[in-house]
């Protein structure tokens, strides 16, 4: 009698499994949905607005939203790095790249705290997107003379950047579950 029941666990376990790898694999249709190419176009044009110079905190901003509600990143990082390069030139790009890369490294290093699945946000990461923004600005200042102005803008890219991951972390899900209801 316990024989059978050890082995329906084994069965469903070994189901779940296959169940698992099927959910990993990630399907091109789901990639190219409507909804997805929307999404790709508003971080194109998105990554395209910035203020004076080289600050662009909105490419990093939606970056992390869609990091934090588990939407593949890899397509709205090429397509942000392309409209970087557009709006802001090889500068510009520059820096996107390196505050993209001290937010995946933080994100990795330091594990972002989990929420539950029916919220926007699905792991915060606001202060992974406020911590990398400021020490990438931050940084230029220590290759050239050091102002007050620099920490200031450095201070209040940062604060943008958090404030626009948090409209986008809200936004993205409106344009993801645009047409489901």
């Amino acid at each position: 009698m316990f024989q059978n029941l050890v082995d329906e666990e084994i069965e469903s376990t070994s189901e779940d499994i296959n169940i698992n790898n099927n959910k990993r694999r990630i399907d091109l249709r789901k990639l190219f949905s409507l909804s997805d190419i929307i999404l790709y176009v508003i971080s194109f044009m998105i990554s395209m607005v910035g203020f004076e110079g080289e600050f662009a905190p909105f490419s990093i901003a939606i970056l992390a939203a869609a990091c934090s509600n588990r939407i593949p990143a890899g397509i709205i990082f090429i397509v942000t790095c392309i409209g970087t390069l557009i709006g802001f030139g090889f500068n510009g790009l520059l820096t996107y790249i390196l505050i993209a890369l001290i937010f995946i490294v933080s994100m990795l290093i330091f594990k972002p705290i989990i929420e539950d699945e029916n919220r926007n946000e699905k792991q915060k990461l606001g202060k992974y997107v406020l911590i990398s923004s400021f020490v990438v600005q931050a940084g230029k200042m220590l290759f050239g003379m050091f102002l007050l102005f620099d920490l200031l803008t450095s201070i209040m890219f940062a604060i943008l950047a958090y404030i626009f991951y948090k409209i986008f972390v809200n936004s993205i899900t409106v344009i993801k579950n645009y047409g489901k209801i």
